[in-house]
């Protein structure tokens, strides 16, 4: 039997009938047992089953289906895909009947698949509360949204708001003759010789509200609008989060705002003791059913009320948690007089009681409104920097962030941390729209851009932000800052090499040894950037670094996937397992997911999940696409789906940043298969939006030279540059960097051709350096390209000068620049090549393996790896030789010319 969870979230399970009548009659948790795959385990699939499992028996029509599930298609072709989804999940669930039609209208099968959201509804309709508080175990379809499909989450949230009202409702009515829990689920339900009647909750703060509104009114204050409209929310029952939430389990984005002590002078203003629930609980409380969330003001005043307790103690703000099932509690004072009025308020986590964040703020009762939601974007944002305790610059900053801009920040961190990286751009560049001087979300989408495959410009508008504001990052993000773009001087130059950018990643560990995010840049550093500086084991010291991450949040998703592509590299098959099940458990639809899903499949050799995650690489995220070509090409594995995922990248590129971005791994991809004229036709493409002046012309000459590319075109190529190469330095500095390659590039195709006629001006007008105003990243990039001219001129023709090599080594050694810059990226590949030409192949092999890891847009992979085979099989290592062949060959199967320099 299947069986549907739509409370707390979405996912359906094979389970036997009596197990999961016994679950859901004793405490809602089903047995342990895996999520199907396939369909079963994509959103779209299950938002169909949870759309017509809502319905009942009663069913929906097609016509109401397509509506809410695809209403941006056609008629024709939104039937068309409902079509195949029902095939898909009948095929992947096993249950021919799983969905029922009769003429025009769909049903679930309720023989087939159960589901809780049934059996709580029939649990109240029986007035059986003990079931009903066990099977409501979070707000129907919790975290579940369908991008781009506003009809199907307007639904979602009308349903949800409906079925949490009918749950509080019961819970408020509860029989005589049930016996109390002492739970929030009947706080509600107390005798009324214990609790005398007293004045609605409501009516008390309105009151409260009206007193100052009226001395506003008196005095003309230019709050009164703001004030009323609160008041107004007050009267007409607005509340946020619903009543669901306080019944949702705890996890850390539930928060219960606490009455707030008033130790004022005046008793005006006494109405915040309790007004404070409300009006800070609809600001803490984000858009997105992911992002923090507040428990019901209603619920939290009389689960308080109830206890007539205080929170004096960690044990009683223990328990009070406990009871509203909330991973954080707010609690705050009121001190002053209404001409200067001071709120404090403090976060604290449960059941730990560990203080998350303290914020305060002083002003006037005019200025309520404002004040508040000061006191609001301070304790969201102190929350995301535990134990930090920010620079007084920092906080004041801070706190003049506008709310609407903290939200979405709160919302980008979220996704980030679960790996939806998509979706945590979108956020970061919604906060920055709002607030350009808003240093942390600059920082957030640096960091999830890159991951997102967003361009270049991007990721470095990010960094030039976050930088640009940098005094009003707290300490903790100015040191994940400094370790992720590699330190202050990297920020005022443009510029780091690989030593400093380990360093900045240590020393924020050694500051900060108990935080996962400074263990995860560290680690990524390892990975990426250890095997280019000649690192001793960096998949090691990467992994056991991922590791920590993990061990202190499991939650941060970025880490988990580094470990598990490592893991399966290292073929230990257990903890790719072990560490890619737990993700899948907490959420298997975002990007993240579907690429460790494809990962662990791959190492497993698991055909069915692999033929089931095939059939919808149209469907899958393009996060996911992205990483699975990465992996494929840079592990050599799974290189069929590689040339599915660049296909459906390439038809869903819709802007010239992703297309180009898009053609870019396209053009790598292609040189590592040997496909010549899909490399050629991609520099073509390429060209109408170069990532930098005549890009693809330089590439054109490099590809040919390097990594078996179109000689023809690249002599071609050539040709057209020399117009640029032997102009005049322009004064503008993108076009002067661009003719700076020019010169490198040209002068490269012409000396391994046999012409050095051109060195001595090359190398003159790259200045060792360049011109004194160009930034240190361009100067350092001269410099290895005159450092490589020199090596080449030494060792061709006759000639033979390894020292010259050494030099070009020894800088290699050092320094990377930023993706998509040239030269450079290939330069490690023409060191190897050179040693070899000395008869030096210890070197060779040490040269050819300096190379970025997974970032297959920036190096001739399949090149290096034939290379790396050749100086083995020389060297005598018969193993390490052929593990380089054999990845060479499952790239390149019939390698159809030699990639040996001219």
């Amino acid at each position: 039997m299947l069986y549907l969870r739509m409370l707390g979230g979405l996912s359906i399970h094979r389970v036997t009938a009596q197990c999961a009548a016994s679950a859901s009659a004793a405490d809602g948790v089903l047995p342990a047992t895996s999520a199907l795959i396939g369909a079963a385990s994509q959103r779209r699939p299950l938002a169909l089953l949870a759309f017509l499992a809502t319905a009942g028996d009663r069913g929906r029509s097609r016509d109401e289906v397509l509506l809410h599930l695809w209403p941006d298609s056609t008629p024709a072709r939104a039937r068309n895909v409902l079509k195949q989804t029902l095939y898909a999940l009948r095929r992947d669930l096993g249950e021919p009947e799983v969905v029922l039609a009769d003429r025009d209208c769909l049903r679930l099968n309720s023989a087939v698949v159960a589901n809780d959201v049934a059996e709580l509804e029939a649990a109240l309709d029986r007035a059986q509360s003990e079931r009903a508080t066990a099977l409501y175990r979070g707000a129907l379809l919790d975290g579940v949204s369908l991008r781009g499909v506003p009809e199907f989450d307007r639904w979602a949230r009308a349903e949800r708001e409906r079925l949490a009202a009918r749950f509080a409702a019961a819970q408020n009515t509860e029989p005589a003759n049930q016996p109390h829990r002492e739970s929030v689920a009947s706080v509600a339900s107390v005798a009324a010789d214990r609790h005398p009647p007293r004045p609605s909750r409501e009516r008390v703060v309105a009151r409260g509200f009206t007193r100052v509104y009226a001395r506003v009114l008196a005095r003309g204050g230019g709050a009164a609008l703001l004030i009323g409209a609160a008041l107004g929310a007050i009267r007409i029952g607005l509340r946020p989060g619903g009543a669901a939430s306080a019944h949702t389990a705890a996890d850390e984005q539930s928060i219960a705002v606490l009455p707030f002590d008033v130790a004022a002078a005046d008793t005006g203003l006494e109405f915040l003791k309790k007004g404070m629930v409300d009006l800070l609980a609809i600001r803490l409380s984000g858009d997105s059913e992911r992002g923090p969330r507040t428990i019901a003001p209603s619920v939290v005043l009389r689960t308080w009320e109830r206890a007539a307790r205080r929170i004096d103690s960690t044990s009683a703000l223990t328990e009070l948690a406990h009871e509203l099932r909330a991973g954080r509690v707010v609690a705050g004072t009121v001190v002053g007089t209404p001409a200067h009025l001071t709120l404090s308020a403090e976060m604290r986590a449960a059941p730990s009681g560990k203080t998350l964040a303290q914020a305060a703020v002083t002003g006037t009762a005019d200025s309520l409104s404002v004040l508040v939601d000061r006191l609001a974007g301070m304790l969201l944002l102190n929350v995301e920097n535990p134990g930090a305790e920010p620079e007084q610059a920092a906080r004041n900053a801070l706190a003049g962030t506008p709310l609407t801009a903290v939200r979405d920040y709160i919302q980008g961190q979220t996704e980030y941390r679960a790996g939806r990286y998509d979706d945590a751009v979108k956020y970061f560049e919604r906060a920055l729209a709002c607030d350009s001087t808003f240093a942390q979300a600059a920082l957030g989408l640096a960091q999830s851009a890159g991951w997102a495959g967003a361009s270049e410009a991007i990721i470095q508008r990010g960094t030039r932000l976050a930088w640009r504001h940098r005094d009003r990052l707290s300490r903790r993000a100015s040191l994940i800052l400094t370790a992720s773009v590699g330190g202050i001087g990297v920020l005022e130059t443009g510029y780091a090499p690989d030593t400093l950018l380990i360093a900045a990643a240590e020393r924020a560990v050694e500051a900060n040894p108990d935080d996962a995010e400074m263990w995860y840049w560290l680690g990524d550093r390892y990975l990426h950037f250890g095997p280019a500086m000649g690192l001793t084991a960096p998949d090691e010291r990467a992994a056991a670094a991922f590791r920590r991450a993990i061990a202190l949040d499991p939650a941060f998703i970025p880490p988990v996937i580094h470990l598990v592509q490592l893991a399966a590299r290292a073929e230990d098959t257990a903890t790719v397992r072990r560490v890619s099940t737990q993700l899948l458990e907490r959420d298997s639809t975002s990007e993240s997911a579907r690429f460790v899903q494809w990962r662990m499949a791959v190492a497993l050799a698991d055909s069915a999940t692999l033929r089931s995650i095939r059939s919808r690489f149209d469907e899958m995220p393009a996060g996911a696409l992205r990483l699975i070509l990465m992996t494929a090409e840079c592990d050599a594995i799974g290189l069929d789906d590689a040339d599915r995922a660049i296909a459906a990248l390439l038809r869903r590129s819709t802007t010239p940043g992703e297309r180009t971005v898009t053609l870019i791994h396209a053009h790598a991809y292609a040189l590592d298969r040997g496909r010549w004229s899909d490399a050629l036709r991609a520099t073509e493409a390429i060209a109408s939006d170069d990532p930098a002046p005549r890009w693809h012309l330089r590439v054109r000459v490099l590809d040919a030279l390097y990594a078996g590319g179109d000689s023809v075109a690249g002599r071609a190529a050539v040709d057209t540059l020399r117009r640029f190469s032997g102009a005049r330095l322009s004064s503008d500095v993108r076009a002067r960097s661009a003719q700076y390659e020019d010169i490198a590039v040209v002068t490269q195709w012409e000396l391994w051709h046999g012409d050095r006629h051109g060195l001595t001006r090359a190398l003159a007008r790259l200045g060792d350096g360049g011109l004194a105003k160009d930034s240190l990243r361009r100067q350092v990039a001269n410099h290895i390209g005159g450092a490589l001219l020199k090596a080449i001129a030494a060792n061709t023709g006759g000639s033979r000068n390894v020292a010259s090599v050494d030099s070009l080594d020894g800088l290699l050694a050092m320094n990377v620049v930023a993706p998509f810059e040239w030269p450079g990226l290939y330069s490690a590949l023409a060191a190897a090549r050179l040693y070899e030409i000395n008869g030096r192949a210890n070197r060779a092999l040490t040269a050819v393996r300096r190379r970025m890891t997974y970032f297959p847009e920036s190096t001739y992979l399949a090149a290096a790896l034939e290379l790396e085979a050749r100086v083995d099989a020389q060297l005598g290592n018969a193993t390490d030789g052929a593990k380089a062949r054999a990845r060479s060959s499952s790239m390149m199967p019939a390698r159809p010319r030699s990639t040996r320099l001219p």
